[in-house]
């Protein structure tokens, strides 16, 4: 279904809706979140399934779209590129970059 994501992680798993930017930085959130204390998540958005996993603070991977340097990536099956969660649910990174800088702004 469009604009709804489908979370799955071990131990549970999270539907969140993702057709708004804002929204879809809640899930970067969250997806990112999971990564970072799970092993693997797994995220299926607008008919794409994705492999999302966390690297430790050394061994970074670069994005395929947005060429940044991140610690949780993820890859579709069958492909060896990575790419930053945000590139992965649609979120441009300037929409990205201003939703995080408000968020602390705000707290």
């Amino acid at each position: 279904m469009k604009g709804i994501a489908h979370v799955a992680y071990p131990g549970g798993g999270t539907v969140l809706p993702a057709r708004s930017a804002y929204e879809r930085q809640v899930l970067v959130e969250h997806v990112t979140h999971r990564a970072r204390r799970s092993t693997v998540v797994r995220l299926e958005l607008d008919g794409r399934r994705w492999s999302i996993t966390a690297a430790d603070s050394v061994d970074r991977s670069e994005c395929a779209k947005c060429l940044r340097r991140v610690s949780v990536s993820g890859t579709r099956p069958g492909d060896a590129d990575a790419y930053c969660v945000s590139c992965l649910v649609g979120l441009p990174a300037a929409v990205a970059r201003t939703l995080r800088l408000r968020s602390r702004a705000a707290g």
